[in-house]
């Protein structure tokens, strides 16, 4: 497979890494997959049982290839299927993705949603230096890059834009976004739109 050589350390950084690496199986499955349906089809007389007479009729032989050609495809479909859920599972995004609220920020906005193989997480934070975010009072809009593991339960966020590590981990427990503080932000609900709708100014 080939290497991508981005900068090290940042979310964009560890996906681009991990990305190519279940591409390449997927594409090895495929490729091995194609030459097991190759192969029946050169031999396939082996499977053919013979009629009364000693010779495989017609209609047998075109049954046997059929059945061969339904075989190898369903074991590729298995293969690829989970080669894919190996990676960062495809439904990551609907976990993670939404809108969450924060105890310790009430009033603030807390979201998460995925841009190209990264998440954002953006929010809000009032502009008097408040915990929290009074109806009508000014705020200020901040975000964040994040990448999910291969597990889709944990998630390495770089907090370095507001002074904290570049790999926190966070994890999702099933209803929500644990953050290694013990901060733990609630899911209220899902986001199908994609970042770039969103205004991050």
């Amino acid at each position: 497979w080939i290497e991508l050589r981005v900068p090290a350390g940042s979310p964009r950084a560890l996906a681009a890494m991990a990305k190519p690496r279940g591409a390449s199986r997927v594409v090895l499955l495929a490729a091995a997959g194609v030459a097991l349906y190759l192969a029946g089809g050169l031999h396939g007389a082996t499977f053919v049982q013979p009629s009364a007479a000693g010779v495989a009729s017609e209609p047998q032989a075109a049954r046997a290839a059929v059945a061969r050609r339904d075989a190898v495809w369903r074991a590729l479909a298995v293969g690829v299927a989970a080669e894919m859920a190996g990676s960062e599972p495809a439904w990551a995004f609907a976990r993670w993705s939404g809108q969450y609220a924060d105890p310790k920020h009430k009033g603030c906005s807390r979201r998460v949603t995925k841009d190209g193989d990264v998440f954002i997480i953006s929010g809000t934070s009032s502009v008097d230096g408040s915990k929290d975010c009074k109806k009508g009072a000014r705020v200020k809009n901040w975000s964040l890059q994040g990448v999910v593991a291969e597990s889709g339960t944990e998630m390495l966020i770089d907090f370095s834009p507001k002074g904290g590590p570049k790999d926190a981990k966070a994890t999702w427990d099933g209803s929500g976004i644990v953050f290694p503080d013990g901060n733990k932000w609630t899911k209220q609900q899902s986001v199908a739109r994609p970042a770039n709708t969103f205004s991050l100014d």
